[in-house]
């Protein structure tokens, strides 16, 4: 890596925790479960591979067609609407699966001629006889692009569904979502007709908040590689984009989407979301690393103390917030949005140049984020 780029990743890649050993790439595994976590023989089963865990109501044929198998932990004793769970399973037909279940639940699934060709193993059982089934299954070519988007999304989706619903956002899911963004990134990158699919994938999604969440993740992740940024350090970057603004969770969607002008109280609410953002993160289902909780808080901070919540300035802003900054603007600038229409590329890369020249932004990072998209065209 050349020495601007080091120094302009240096702030970023201190403070990341190194990859997880044994973190394999390659083909996704999905696991359907009730509860939307893994049982812990199965994931001890899993340790190491690229998982993907969803609740049934995510099986989608796009999910279906991104994965190479399936694992369904099923337990019908547990489910409200049998009928509609087993409709979900049904649902996994273009994918080769295998039932871990409860007697009980393993002789339903035998009666329903729709699956009864599936293996079924029946619990307990030992996460080397989980090994064992998933081997056995015919292999598939895997989808990686959708696959990870569809991971972003889902994750993303029930974290909005959490603060809806008054609960704590869970955010496990986000770690290997941006793990699994992070790998078919890279190979993405390395074809610009893939890395086009890539950002249509993203770019057919109907929410506005989660596209821009998206977009900021693949622009942080393209301009995280250019740096040099190791594959921990990236998927932090990942992560802390889809998360920075949860916050607008919180916000009405007439007040996001308002076409005009917003008025006072309209334009506190949404410059509350740093703050809210961070709120909701503290109060999550698990600890959420700090650096994402600084990114979450001060993304709209500028270096001249400009921005908020908390008029920060320079000294006060780390390198990874600094980044963060700088590809917000520039997403949000050349995206549409309901109140205006996507900016060309040239005109949002002289707002970044003249931002820079006020003392807003860091000129170092900036200048290698426009090299980029320059070089991108």
């Amino acid at each position: 890596m050349a020495a601007r780029d080091r120094a302009c990743a240096k702030g970023v890649a201190a403070a990341v925790p190194d990859a997880r050993p044994g973190q394999a790439s390659g083909t996704t595994i999905l696991v359907v479960s009730d509860t939307g976590r893994m049982v812990s023989d199965v994931a001890a089963a899993l340790r190491g591979r690229s998982v993907l865990c969803v609740r049934p109501r995510h099986v989608t044929p796009a999910l279906v067609s991104s994965v190479a198998s399936a694992i369904v932990e099923a337990d019908l004793r547990q489910v409200a609407d049998v009928a509609a769970a087993i409709a979900a399973y049904v649902r996994l037909d273009g994918v080769p699966t295998a039932f871990v279940a409860d007697a009980e639940t393993a002789r339903i699934l035998s009666e329903d001629p729709r699956l009864a060709a599936r293996p079924v193993l029946v619990r307990p059982l030992s996460p080397t006889a989980i090994e064992a089934a998933l081997a056995s299954l015919p292999a598939t070519v895997e989808a990686p692009l959708a696959g990870s988007v569809s991971a972003a999304i889902l994750a993303l989706t029930d974290a909005f569904a959490d603060v809806a619903a008054g609960r704590p956002i869970a955010v496990a899911p986000f770690a290997s979502a941006s793990r699994c963004f992070v790998a078919a990134l890279k190979m993405a990158a390395a074809a610009d007709d893939t890395l086009a699919t890539f950002v249509r994938d993203i770019e057919r999604h109907h929410s506005a908040t989660l596209r821009h969440s998206l977009s900021v993740a693949t622009n942080a992740a393209l301009f995280g590689l250019r740096l040099g940024l190791g594959r921990a350090e990236l998927a932090l970057v990942v992560e802390a984009a889809l998360l920075h603004d949860i916050g607008k969770a919180v916000v009405p969607l007439e007040v996001l989407d308002k076409p005009g002008r917003l008025d006072a109280e309209e334009l506190a609410a949404v410059r509350a979301h740093p703050s809210e953002g961070e709120r909701l993160l503290r109060n999550a289902s698990h600890p959420v690393a700090p650096e994402i909780l600084r990114v979450v808080r001060h993304h709209h901070e500028y270096l001249d103390g400009s921005g908020y919540p908390d008029g920060l300035k320079a000294q006060g802003i780390p390198d990874i917030v600094r980044l963060m900054t700088i590809v917000d603007i520039f997403t949000a600038l050349v995206e549409d949005r309901p109140y205006k229409t996507p900016m060309p590329h040239a005109q949002a890369v002289a707002i970044l140049r003249s931002m820079t020249e006020a003392g807003k932004l860091d000129p170092a990072i900036v200048s290698r984020f426009i090299e980029m998209i320059e070089e991108r065209g």
